[in-house]
């Protein structure tokens, strides 16, 4: 048989809790982890999450989820507009509030910082040209490989990621339609084809080493040799 003495009993009901407290609280370094592989299974931008993270480490790393306050992510967002724009930074303030709504989830925290710290106004409206000047210029620069990407992006206005996924099937020149089957949000769009990427295509075209296949790729540059001028 057993003795305890009662402070000991006592002792023993407060640490299991504590325990168990510091086993759920962890650091954002420990969640980024988490966060980053859940990211990767679930999310076509887990590339970027990526990298975001591995700044948001910088900032937060050792920190335990529940000691991030509103005020430190609020300082952090503004100290982003030093090198990036108000749109970037808006999407690292987005970033931090799936993470934290996530670990509420999990039970690491009870309440998200990110949600008193709002989003600065993104002027939408900010377009940037090419000058005549300047596209001759930067064609000019290219190795010959990679102009027809070059053009075809700056004639149609496609993402990067929309471009390199095309395949032929995508391409309909009797109508002058490139076919986006996904765009960034979801949806497939149509782009117009203008007289300058409707040439380069009809180049590529007469190239195409399997003109039977419809899901040949258009650009037969992968995205790792060619996004060396993007």
């Amino acid at each position: 048989m057993i003795l305890q003495s009662a402070s000991s009993r006592v002792e023993m009901d407060r640490s299991a809790p504590d325990r168990a407290g510091d086993k759920a609280r962890v650091t954002f370094r420990e969640y980024g982890k988490i966060y980053g592989e859940w990211s990767k299974n679930n999310k076509r931008s887990w590339r970027t999450d990526e990298g975001r993270i591995k700044v948001l480490t910088v900032r937060f790393g050792d920190k335990r989820l529940d000691e991030i306050s509103s005020l430190e992510i609020e300082r952090f967002r503004d100290s982003l507009l030093m090198k990036k724009t108000k749109a970037t930074a808006n999407r690292y303030r987005d970033l931090l509030s799936g993470m934290f709504k996530r670990a509420i989830r999990d039970g690491h925290l009870a309440v998200n910082p990110v949600k008193t710290v709002s989003k600065f106004r993104e002027n939408n409206e900010r377009v940037t040209y090419l000058t005549a000047d300047e596209e001759k210029a930067v064609h000019a620069a290219l190795a010959p490989e990679y102009r027809p990407h070059f053009l075809v992006s700056i004639h149609t206005g496609l993402r990067w990621s929309e471009q390199m996924g095309l395949q032929w099937k995508d391409i309909d020149l009797l109508s002058g339609f490139i076919t986006v089957p996904r765009s960034k949000h979801g949806r497939s769009r149509r782009v117009p084809i203008n007289s300058t990427a409707r040439s380069v295509l009809l180049d590529l075209g007469s190239a195409r080493r399997r003109p039977d296949d419809p899901t040949e790729p258009v650009f037969a540059l992968r995205p790792r040799e060619a996004k060396v001028f993007f």
